[in-house]
This record gives C-alpha cells, sequence and structure tokens, in this order.
C-alpha cells in the first residue's frame, strides 16, 4: 500500500473513530444544525413526476391486533387510495412542521 493511501485511511479512521456513537454516549456532533446543508428528507428522482397522496380520513377499523390476523380483512386493490392509505397507517404522519425554511413531518409516535 503506498503512503499517500495508507495516511488517508488512518485519517478516516481517526475520524470515525472520533465521531461514532458509544455505549455510553452519543457521537460528537458540532452543537448546532446547519439548515442549509441539510439533506433531503425525501428521495427523488429527476424527471420523475411527483405525486400526491390521496388524505384518508382514520377510521375505527381495522384495529390494529386484527390487522395481523390472516383472513380477517380481505384484499384491496392496489392504487393511489391504497397506497396512500398504507402510507399514513405505516408511517403516521401527522403534521408538517417548518422553521427557518427548513420543513418536516411530525409523527404520532409518543417516542418522538
Amino acid at each position: 500500500m503506498n503512503q499517500t493511501l495508507k495516511e488517508t485511511l488512518e485519517t478516516v479512521h481517526q475520524y470515525h473513530q472520533v465521531t461514532k456513537h458509544h455505549v455510553h454516549r452519543f457521537a460528537a456532533g458540532p452543537g448546532h444544525l446547519d439548515w442549509d446543508t441539510q439533506p433531503n428528507s425525501f428521495r427523488r428522482y429527476d424527471g420523475a413526476p411527483l405525486i400526491g397522496l390521496d388524505k384518508i380520513p382514520p377510521t375505527e377499523e381495522p384495529r390494529y391486533d386484527e390487522a395481523f390476523v390472516e383472513g380477517r380483512h380481505s384484499a384491496v386493490l392496489l392504487n393511489r387510495r391504497s397506497i396512500s392509505q398504507l402510507f399514513f397507517d405505516s408511517l403516521a404522519l401527522s403534521a408538517w412542521k417548518s422553521t427557518g425554511g427548513a420543513r418536516w413531518a411530525a409523527t404520532n409516535d409518543p417516542a418522538h
């Protein structure tokens, strides 16, 4: 291995050691968020159309436990409405928050 490559790999390894999470602590951060350099939360592909999802009002059915019982519910057609429902139920987005030009999804997950 040539010296330049060896030095580069050592630099990468040192950086990794300093910035990684540990069992007893989180990784050291810069102490602030640079909103201008944050990655886009949503994957986008050049030329692909952006299709909005339907807003499906919540219902009481199916109950969480029942959703996992095989044969309890019949299959639904794969379409925009069913995909919208799937994403709503699985991602549990409840609102959009924004400040200083940044925008992010708030969830119904009590752990967040």
